[in-house]
């Protein structure tokens, strides 16, 4: 099966209690969830420890209520309509490790990842007052530079919802986290605009190889914030938002070492980029 991978904050200065309330919501959900139409619920919660990390894994189902099955009364001989409890006819697993905020999905045709994202945004809004739950996707900033290099030019360049991490910093971003860190900034959105046109001159594009740029991609591409990327490919106008690259993990869960696999993973995106650059 195949993950995808986000991280979740709070926007509320009450972070600690905001955890406390979305773990407790997800093990204490009950109500069904509705929305436009369908119903959804979670079930499967529980705990999951490995090596040092603990992990709530769980299941979104999406509910059918009108299903029936016949059956055999052998005393009258009969055929007879008897309707079935509320059945399950997609289901998507996810693991949530609270300790870096990250969130695994499995990926599904029909119950996708932003459905998941946004049952548990409303599992949070039923259980807490304090702000509301956010999730960004986690991306492969690798293929983000590889897509660059195949524009012609960048044009514009589009950072929503920057916000310092945590606990710690990493090289690939860390000055661009201390400059957030010093404004008091909760989240913060930069645009980079490429100069325009002028007639006798070429068109220039934006320098995506600048720092000012690679640091809050950087921090984006780790699940603190995300971007929009506008440019030109062969003379064709391109527009691509950065959740296009989101960052995946192949795990069978019916096999042994699954948990491993992701515990991995996590390890893998909390430590340093300084490879990648």
């Amino acid at each position: 099966m195949r993950y995808v991978v986000a991280r979740y904050y709070f926007d509320t200065i009450f972070k600690e209690q905001a955890a406390e309330d979305f773990v407790s919501g997800l093990f204490n959900a009950t109500a069904p969830l509705e929305a436009n139409g369908l119903t959804y619920a979670v079930g499967n919660v529980e705990l999951e420890e490995h090596q040092n990390y603990k992990f709530i894994r769980g299941t979104l189902g999406r509910l059918r209520s009108d299903e029936s099955i016949d059956v055999y009364n052998k005393d009258a001989r009969t055929f007879e309509k008897q309707d079935l409890a509320e059945v399950a006819d997609r289901l998507a697993e996810f693991l949530i490790e609270p300790s870096t905020h990250l969130i695994f999905i499995q990926e599904d045709y029909e119950l996708k990842p932003h459905t998941v994202i946004n049952k548990l945004m409303k599992i949070y809004a039923n259980a807490s007052q304090l702000g509301t739950l956010k999730v960004d996707f986690v991306l492969q900033e690798g293929d983000v530079y590889e897509a660059l290099k195949r524009w012609d030019k960048v044009r514009t360049i589009k950072f929503r919802d920057l916000r310092p991490t945590n606990p710690s910093s990493k090289d690939s971003f860390k000055e661009i986290e201390d400059m957030l860190k010093e404004t008091g900034s909760v989240k913060t959105d930069i645009t980079f605009h490429a100069p325009p046109k002028k007639d006798d001159e070429d068109e220039v594009g934006l320098n995506y190889d600048s720092q000012l740029i690679r640091q809050p991609l950087a921090l984006a591409s780790h699940g603190y914030g995300n971007a929009k990327l506008e440019g030109e490919e062969n003379g064709k106008r391109v527009e691509v938002k950065t959740q296009k690259f989101v960052r995946r993990v192949e795990v069978d869960f019916t096999k042994d070492g699954a948990l491993e696999r992701i515990v991995q993973e996590v390890e893998e995106i909390q430590a340093d980029t300084n490879e990648e650059e």
